[in-house]
């Protein structure tokens, strides 16, 4: 349920306006009223804004499939099925057990729509299907090399491999 913290004279119609997103886990802080701890800070004219924010990041269904080209036809494969995604150059390829589909859409574009959820970034070219990855193994200088299904092997870079730590976690184990 979410918890709103607003003035008294607005309850009522924020209420009224918010009642989709009542089962929502939220706490929504209007602008000017003392809260000392984690909200989402709103102001009554900007509600709209805030009903589109809402409904974008937590109602709206996330995408669960990528549509991509192979041989001159499109699929469109479930994300579940996706062993990673790679950005090489200008293009964006996405991985899965039998074929490899050419995406339309850029690494940081799709890592920005899949993370948190169950890719995250390894190194500057490539998402992982945490899902997917079957070994993790130390490397050298502070890497780590993932084993996924079907034995495709791929390293989470120095500069990721904290973060990937912490995503899975392994935070402070080396």
């Amino acid at each position: 349920m979410i918890k709103l913290i607003c003035l008294p004279e607005h309850e009522a119609q924020l209420r009224e306006k918010l009642k989709p997103f009542d089962a929502l886990d939220l706490t929504l802080v209007e602008k000017g009223v003392d809260y000392d701890s984690i909200g989402i800070l709103f102001q009554m004219e900007d509600l709209a804004e805030l009903t589109a924010f809402l409904n974008h990041h937590f109602l709206q269904e996330k995408r669960q499939t990528l549509t991509g080209q192979h041989e001159g036809r499109t699929y469109v494969v479930a994300l579940a099925d996706v062993l990673y995604i790679e950005g090489l150059q200008r293009e964006t390829f996405a991985y899965t057990a039998s074929r490899c589909l050419q995406l339309n859409r850029k690494l940081y574009q799709l890592q920005e729509e899949l993370y948190p959820r169950q890719f995250i970034r390894i190194s500057k070219s490539y998402l992982v299907n945490l899902a997917k990855v079957e070994q993790i193994a130390p490397s050298f200088n502070g890497r780590l090399t993932l084993v996924l299904s079907g034995g495709v092997q791929l390293e989470v870079s120095r500069s990721y491999a904290p973060h990937f730590r912490k995503a899975i976690g392994m935070e402070g184990k080396r």
